[in-house]
């Protein structure tokens, strides 16, 4: 099997995990991953839900956005833009994963980090900054992205953009894929104590 294919398929199998966790619905969301050894990024499709990902949708960009891989009818995520921003300044970035979780995404709306609520979080996140609000897809929240990792990269894989979900990545798409469920995972336990709370 070629490089190319194994990766794709670790594309297609973290994709349709994202959706049936629950953290993306519909055409929401989008994953990269890096090639090794080659100047090229797989990420998933514009257009597509994450549970129809298959090889002959998966495509390819380089470095600076050029298009160096798969279908020429298709177009890349409109969020390519913000995946390479963290790629080119973490080399040590294998993937990134990009979600709709429903929780994390409502205190991204609120305007609030997720608190580190849980030994899991605070051990292995210990936390997730906002990302200032821009259009999907625009130059400028790729901007905010980079200026994100610049300010927090050695301290943070995992960010809240406002009003809009969680953006993580990490030394492989099984442990970028782990990073975005426990930020979810911990959003609703933060959530579920303060319900409690207001009981108390």
């Amino acid at each position: 099997m070629s490089e190319i294919n194994r990766i794709s398929d670790e594309l297609i199998k973290y994709s349709r995990l994202c959706y049936e966790r629950g953290l993306v619905s519909a055409a929401g969301g989008n994953i990269s991953i890096r090639v090794p050894d080659r100047d090229c990024i797989l990420l998933t499709p514009s257009g597509y839900s994450l549970r129809e990902i298959d090889r002959d949708c998966v495509l390819g960009l380089s470095s600076n956005g050029e298009r160096v891989y798969g279908p020429a009818g298709l177009k890349p995520s409109k969020e390519w833009g913000m995946h390479l921003a963290i790629f080119n300044q973490r080399k040590d970035a294998a993937a990134v994963i990009h979600v709709h979780s429903p929780v994390a995404t409502g205190f991204s709306v609120k305007g609030e980090e997720i608190p580190a609520c849980t030994a899991s979080f605070e051990l292995k996140l210990k936390r997730a900054p906002l990302v200032e609000y821009a259009p999907p897809g625009s130059a400028e929240l790729a901007g905010y992205v980079a200026e994100a990792i610049r300010q927090y990269g050695d301290i943070a894989k995992a960010f809240l953009l406002k009003k809009h979900g969680v953006l993580a990545f990490g030394g492989s798409i099984g442990e970028t894929f782990d990073t975005v469920e426990l930020v979810e995972e911990t959003a609703k336990i933060a959530l579920v104590s303060r319900l409690l709370c207001m009981q108390g």
